[in-house]
């Protein structure tokens, strides 16, 4: 593999076995999300989604967390997540204050430069470990990934773990904190105090 960071490999599964708990119980939920209206009928500022090499070059300089959204075209749970969680204004504007958001096509031929290589998306994804779609790749500004997070998430619990990763920013950062159901417990215990 090209640039795949061993570590990494390992943190992959801090929000795996939580979304796995979730989406299970949650199954009625998303069968009636699918069938819903999706008209998106709020005032809030678009969620501004940016090209690989820009939003890349974007992070670095405003020291933003990334948020890469690999997709692809034939993939029914892509626009799922699109319609439903990436149309949520509490998302939008958590995402536009603490993220840069890049798209990326899991399928294209077409070149990035990653890590002073240029590659295409789909050698990116697949050296990425990113096999299931879609799958959200959390990273630092400077492009070192953080964790990532496979398959459809529902805007609540995509609003969770936007903070969490916010809370924990890197790979260090998870290993020294709190495991993702502990944190979003601790989370809505402080919310009913309030």
């Amino acid at each position: 593999m090209l640039f795949f960071n061993k570590k990494f490999r390992y943190t992959i599964p801090v929000l795996t076995g939580a979304l796995i708990i979730i989406l299970i119980s949650s199954i009625p939920k998303l069968e009636s999300a699918v069938t819903r209206d999706r008209g998106h009928n709020s005032t809030t500022e678009a969620l501004k989604w940016y090209g690989f090499n820009e939003g890349m070059a974007l992070a670095a300089k405003e020291k933003k967390l990334i948020l890469i959204d690999v997709f692809t075209d034939w993939c029914h749970w892509c626009e799922v997540m699109d319609k439903e969680t990436y149309t949520k204004e509490t998302v939008i504007d958590y995402i536009n204050k603490n993220y840069v958001a890049i798209k990326l096509d899991a399928e294209s031929e077409d070149k990035i430069r990653y890590k002073g290589k240029e590659v295409s998306m789909k050698e990116w994804s697949l050296n990425m470990g990113i096999t299931g779609f879609p799958t959200t790749l959390f990273m630092e500004s400077d492009g070192t990934p953080v964790t990532l997070l496979p398959g459809y998430a529902p805007p609540d619990l995509f609003s969770d773990i936007l903070e969490y990763i916010v809370a924990y920013p890197s790979v260090k950062a998870i290993e020294k904190g709190e495991e993702f159901l502990e944190w979003q417990k601790k989370k809505e215990t402080d919310t009913r105090k309030k």
